[in-house]
Order: C-alpha cells, then sequence, then structure tokens
C-alpha cells in the first residue's frame, strides 16, 4: 500500500514539475513574442518618447503648445503658415502614434483634436495662395508631407490593431474611431491639394512657361517619390518578416493552431508586397507606397490575429482594404476628370483671349486708317 503511495506521489509531482516547465516555456515564448513586436514597432511605426518630446501626458504639454501657436502667428507669410501649419500636425500624428501604442485614449483624443486644427489651418492659407511656379512648388511640398501624413496614419492604425489586446470593446472602438478621424481630415486636404496644383499647372502652360522648367519640378518630385518609396518597402518587409516568424513560432507550440484565414490574411500581405516591389522597379512611385502600405495592414492584421485579435474586427478591416482600393481609384478617375475640364477651361479662354486680341487689332488698325485719311483731308484743304 505504501508502495502504491509512493508512486502516486512521484507521479503528482513529476506531473506538477511538467505543468510548471510547459507554463514557463509558454510564458517565455510569449515574452520572446512581445520583444520582438515592440522591436519591430520601434523600427517601422513609432519614435522614442526622446524623439517625439513632450507629449499630451507630460506636464508642459500645454506650453508646448501655445509656444507653436504663437509661432504660426509670427509667420508673416501664407506660405510659411501652411508649411509651419503641416509639420505641427505631423508632429502630432508621432504624438498620437505614441499615445496609442501606450494605450492612452484621452489623450490620443487631444492629439487628434489639435492635429485636425492644424490641418485647417494649412488648407485655409493653401486655398488662398496665387498660381505662380512659387506656388506650384510649395503645392508639390505639400503634396509629398501629406503622403507621409497618410502612411503615418496608417501606422497608427497598424498600433491599435496591435495594441488592443486587455482594451474593452468600447475602447477598442473609440480607438478606431479616432484613426477614423485622422485620415478623414488628411484625405480632404489632400484632393485640395491636387485640384489646385492642377489648375496651376495647367494655367503656367497657357500662359506660356517653359515646359522644361516644370518637367524639372517633376523630376525633383519623382526623386523624393522613390526615397519614399524604397523606405515604404522596407518597412513592409519588416511587418511581414515579424509576422511570418510569430506564424513560425505559434506553430511550433503544442496546442496552438492557426486559423486558415490567419495563413490566407498573411499571404495576401505577401502578394501585396511583391506587387510593391514589381511597381517600385517600374518606377510607380505612387502605386508602391499604396501596395506596401497595404501589405503591412495585411502582416498587421496576421499579426493581430496571433495575439487575439477578434475575427469579426479582423474581417471589417480586410473589407476596409477592400473599399480602400475601391475609393483610390475612384480618385484617380475624379482626379482624370478635373485635369480634362481645367484644360479644356483653359482653351476656351486663351480662344476667347485670342479673339479679344484680332478685334483689338482690328480697331487699332481701323483707327489708324481713320487717322490717315483725317490727316490727308486736312493736307488737301490747305
Amino acid at each position: 500500500m505504501r508502495k502504491i503511495i509512493s508512486i502516486l506521489l512521484l507521479f503528482v509531482f513529476l506531473a506538477s514539475f511538467m505543468n510548471v516547465s510547459a507554463q514557463e516555456k509558454t510564458e517565455t515564448s510569449g515574452v520572446e513574442d512581445v520583444v520582438d513586436v515592440e522591436q519591430t514597432l520601434d523600427e517601422v511605426i513609432t519614435l522614442t518618447q526622446e524623439e517625439v518630446g513632450l507629449t499630451p501626458d507630460k506636464f508642459g504639454y500645454g506650453l508646448k503648445i501655445a509656444i507653436e501657436r504663437l509661432r504660426l502667428a509670427l509667420s508673416f507669410s501664407k506660405e510659411k503658415r501652411a508649411r509651419l501649419a503641416l509639420q505641427l500636425a505631423d508632429k502630432r500624428l508621432e504624438e498620437a502614434k505614441l499615445m496609442a501604442r501606450l494605450n492612452k485614449l484621452e489623450e490620443l483624443e487631444r492629439t487628434k483634436e489639435e492635429h485636425r486644427k492644424l490641418v485647417q489651418k494649412a488648407k485655409f492659407e493653401l486655398e488662398t495662395l496665387g498660381e505662380d511656379e512659387g506656388d506650384l512648388d510649395l503645392q508639390n511640398e505639400v503634396e509629398s508631407e501629406l503622403e507621409e501624413q497618410e502612411t503615418k496614419i496608417e501606422d497608427l492604425e497598424n498600433v491599435v490593431l496591435i495594441k488592443t489586446k486587455g482594451l474593452t470593446e468600447e475602447q477598442k472602438s473609440r480607438l478606431l474611431e479616432l484613426v477614423e478621424s485622422f485620415r478623414s481630415e488628411n484625405a480632404d486636404i489632400k484632393v485640395k491639394v491636387n485640384e489646385k496644383k492642377l489648375e496651376i499647372k495647367a494655367k503656367l502652360k497657357a500662359r506660356g512657361v517653359n515646359e522644361t522648367k516644370l518637367e524639372e519640378k517633376e523630376a525633383k518630385l519623382e526623386a523624393n517619390a522613390e526615397r519614399f518609396a524604397n523606405h515604404q518597402i522596407d518597412q513592409a518587409q519588416k511587418m511581414f518578416d515579424l509576422a511570418s516568424s510569430l506564424i513560425e513560432k505559434a506553430s511550433s507550440e503544442k496546442n496552438v493552431t492557426i486559423s486558415e484565414k490567419t495563413l490566407e490574411v498573411k499571404a495576401d500581405a505577401e502578394e501585396k508586397l511583391n506587387e510593391a516591389k514589381t511597381a517600385l522597379t517600374n518606377k510607380e512611385f505612387r502605386k508602391t507606397v499604396e501596395l506596401a502600405r497595404e501589405s503591412k495592414k495585411l502582416s498587421t492584421l496576421t499579426i493581430a490575429s496571433i495575439r487575439g485579435l477578434e475575427k469579426e474586427l479582423i474581417e471589417n478591416k480586410l473589407e476596409k482594404i477592400k473599399e480602400s482600393e475601391e475609393l483610390r481609384e475612384k480618385l484617380r478617375e475624379q482626379l482624370k476628370e478635373r485635369q480634362e475640364k481645367i484644360k479644356e477651361k483653359l482653351k476656351e479662354q486663351s480662344e476667347s483671349l485670342k479673339e479679344k486680341l484680332e478685334e483689338l487689332k482690328e480697331q487699332r488698325k481701323e483707327n489708324k486708317e481713320e487717322g490717315s485719311s483725317e490727316n490727308s483731308s486736312s493736307s488737301s484743304g490747305y
């Protein structure tokens, strides 16, 4: 009997030891995953507290905002105010990403409101600019800045999706609503800038501005776009590598099953990444950036799925990606139509101006002939 009890006690002890060992292995693996995720977020998405500076959760943030507003007020040209407003809006996005990463909802809301005010300020200043070559240069700068800010807004959402574990449904919903607010503000001003840029270019051409000059401006813009596209490919690759690494680790764990949907999303991320690389080779830089963003989003959803993000939310985001693709195509068509209308309008104005010049020329000729006739009559009478 004692022998049986001793064997049972030994079995219980060994079972307990095995459970503890398994638990330690799982927890260690979890810590390693968290480290991998945090490190990639550092490299790809967010800046450190030191790089961002004072944030809404720190004492003195209100003074920082007051000083920035003073700088805006003391900028005595529309161009400087527009540039500064967008630079400060970019700072708000960096703060927002850090606040999202730290799950600080109230502070994130404050950065969103400050961002909205700055974007509205920039939009107002840009709408009242002139239509010369300097204004075209500014519109090009603004377009590049907005492209970068759009990427930061997508990264903000990526942070939210990855860091939602442990949040309530209400908190998740509010965070994603805030992301949409940032996105809406950016999209609105981006459309306005594109339209204004098309108008300026068309009018400069109609005035006879040297085509070579305009081409040089476009070439400079292309060089900047290429650097940005390369950077986005690099970031998308890092996010995809992290998603692949987490799937590999999770697959090696006992009692862990990776869903077919998660594997499909990861495969889609790889496909978009490859398409982005092809677009880069073909020097389609705007398309490269868009595809790289989509790849990052899909890799993010893969990571978030492994970390326990709800299936319904993942499906919702996948649907949003499809809608974004359709919306971009729609916007391209609208801009193309807008460009054609501007060209047609300028052509009509040019033809009208030519007619008026011809009429003026004829009028002057008639006046000259009448003057000659009167002089001739006066001479004869004398």
